[in-house]
């Protein structure tokens, strides 16, 4: 590209930055004035400004910013983009802002914004200094569709047995006492089998992706719906749409665009699906109902769940939208407020299990619970159900532990974490699905579920990248892949294909 090109190219990106920053700002300003009291302007416009920076120097969505490109947007949408809502439609809701220009709470969640962006780019820059000499090495098709199938199959079953038939009740007592029937080995086996299902989901997206098989489409759009309807039978509204989430995610890493029919179609599936999930929840609390008895006629389980949706959508019984359902900002509200002055600082209590990942129950028989969601309930008093389940964030629980030292250190090392792993697994420069795996297993582990216990999702990443290494290892080197190299066939626009690769390069995580 000429410098006069790359010039214009930049001026195109940081005029869209600015353009959209006059139009959420007008908005914002505009909104505070038909409704005033119920946000704070000059909050949702300097959030909005830090989320938007992404735009300035990521050249495409698939690049070494795609992860902070994704950690942004999830970023507004759970502490701004309620606000935003509120500020230009108003709202039915109690709510109203406390005066002043922003709370502490506010400010803890911009500096925490401000810090990721800032150690993102900063790790970033620094790996891309020191490329690996290691080339890429990819899975043979006949592996990678083998594989996706049998692993999906298997860790379906075993995770439909486990939620569908043995651990029924969600209640802590029910839980345990579930696991302790299970016994130590069968708790490990459908440990595995939890991390296993996404992963195969992503290699069968991936390979449809990459070699745009006649029979790989229906096979997904098979998994997506068998998805969802598991989802609605265990009433897990992640499980349900997870399936969608993944191959849309898959879609546009590896061809650095929108898939457009994908999107399309998750979009009817949210605005259709969502509702039903919803009204599901609220019919099975008042029949009784569990798992169990909704998998034995799961058609009447849809057909009441779609007569509830015009109930839970409006009026008395108006459950929850979408968006407030990603918003966790309250739950910063709640910590920041009330740390240090009703409840103690927990100094790192949270977050022992991110120690004890690789320790197994077989090993340690007492290896501690520490169920951060219903101790955040108790300590603050959000509900008087004790096992009631409330949302702390990450970013909620590295201030709970440490205060501001904990969001200054901890942000900063979640932006360099993430930073390293952008430039590191570029899926510009070449599309391999170890590459994939690593990207999208952050994202969905991580970064979408940073609502809730920081320690909890920590564990499951590591210990999912730990399942992509062994089987980059055992997949990755096959001598069947012949003397084209380690990619055969066409990786995708944005990604073309390595040939032709010497075989004395180590098998590394690349």
């Amino acid at each position: 590209m000429s410098v006069r090109n790359a010039d214009e190219v930049s001026l195109n990106r940081t005029g869209l930055y600015v353009a959209l920053n006059i139009l959420v700002a007008g908005a914002a300003i505009t909104g505070s004035g038909l409704h005033p009291g119920l946000a704070h302007p000059a909050y949702v416009i300097l959030l909005f400004a830090l989320c938007s920076t992404p735009i300035l120097e990521a050249h495409t969505v698939n690049g070494p910013y795609s992860l902070l490109i994704l950690w942004s947007c999830d970023y507004f949408l759970m502490y701004g983009a309620l606000d935003l809502k509120h500020l230009v439609l108003g709202s039915d809701g109690p709510y109203r802002a406390p005066d002043g220009i922003v709370t502490s709470a506010e400010a803890v969640i911009l500096i925490g914004a401000a810090l990721v962006q800032l150690a993102y780019r900063l790790a970033c820059r620094s790996a891309q200094r020191r490329p690996s000499p290691i080339a890429p090495r990819d899975w043979p098709e006949h592996a990678l569709v083998l594989v996706g199938i049998l692993m999906w199959a298997v860790s379906t079953k075993l995770n439909w047995d486990l939620a569908v038939h043995d651990l029924v009740e969600k209640s802590n007592a029910a839980t345990e006492a579930g696991l302790e029937r299970l016994g130590g080995v069968s708790v490990g086996i459908h440990m595995i089998a939890r991390m296993a299902q996404p992963l195969s989901i992503l290699m069968l997206a991936y390979a449809q992706c990459r070699y745009r098989r006649a029979y790989m489409a229906p096979l997904l759009v098979g998994v997506v719906v068998f998805q969802l309807i598991y989802g609605f039978v265990i009433d897990f509204k992640t499980e349900a749409l997870i399936g969608g989430v993944l191959v849309v995610l898959t879609n546009l890493l590896v061809h650095g665009r929108v898939p457009k029919a994908w999107v399309a179609l998750m979009l009817v599936v949210m605005g259709v699906g969502f509702p039903v999930l919803q009204a599901n929840r609220v019919i099975r609390d008042e029949r009784g109902e569990n798992s169990t008895k909704a998998s034995m006629d799961i058609p009447a389980a849809i057909e009441r769940a779609l007569a509830a949706t015009d109930r839970t959508a409006t009026g008395k019984e108006r459950t929850q939208t979408a968006l407030e359902r990603l918003t966790t900002k309250g739950s910063v509200e709640i910590i920041v407020q009330g740390t240090g002055v009703t409840t103690p600082f927990q100094h790192g209590h949270t977050l022992i299990p991110l120690v004890e990942t690789f320790i197994p129950r077989l090993v340690w028989a007492d290896k501690p619970s520490i169920p951060t969601g219903q101790i955040m309930n108790r300590e603050f008093h959000v509900s008087d159900a004790l096992e009631t389940y409330i949302s702390p964030s990450h970013l909620g629980e590295l201030y709970w532990n440490f205060g501001w030292a904990g969001v200054v250190i901890g942000m900063s090392m979640i932006g360099a974490l993430f930073g390293w792993i952008g430039a590191k697994f570029d899926l510009s420069k070449a599309a391999t699905v170890t590459r994939i795996l690593v990207i999208v297993v952050t994202v969905r582990e991580v970064i979408l579920a940073s609502e809730g216990e920081l320690a909890t999702h920590y564990v499951v990443w590591l210990r999912s990248l730990a399942g992509i290494g062994l089987l980059h290892v055992m997949f990755a080197r096959m001598p069947w892949r012949g003397r084209t190299g380690a990619v055969d066939g066409e990786a995708g626009d944005a990604a073309p294909a390595v040939r032709s690769l010497p075989q004395r390069y180590p098998n590394l995580l690349s």
